[in-house]
């Protein structure tokens, strides 16, 4: 027999790392959406001349 190195046993940390690696990205994701309704629904309550604005881009909106 071979004493070469399996791929197998690496698969499990592989696949764990991707799960963690797309939970994190998840998570930021969340987390800025959050803070952008807050800052849209929150800071410009009422302000009438905000609600065509989005605050991320320098694209005009018409």
């Amino acid at each position: 027999m071979s004493d070469s190195p399996s791929i197998r046993p690496s698969m499990g940390a592989l696949v764990l790392g991707g799960f963690v690696s797309v939970l994190g990205l998840d998570f930021m994701h969340t987390i800025m959406a959050c803070i952008a309704n807050w800052v849209n629904l929150i800071e410009h309550f009422g302000d009438t001349s905000q609600a065509d604005h989005i605050s991320c881009a320098d694209i005009p909106v018409n």
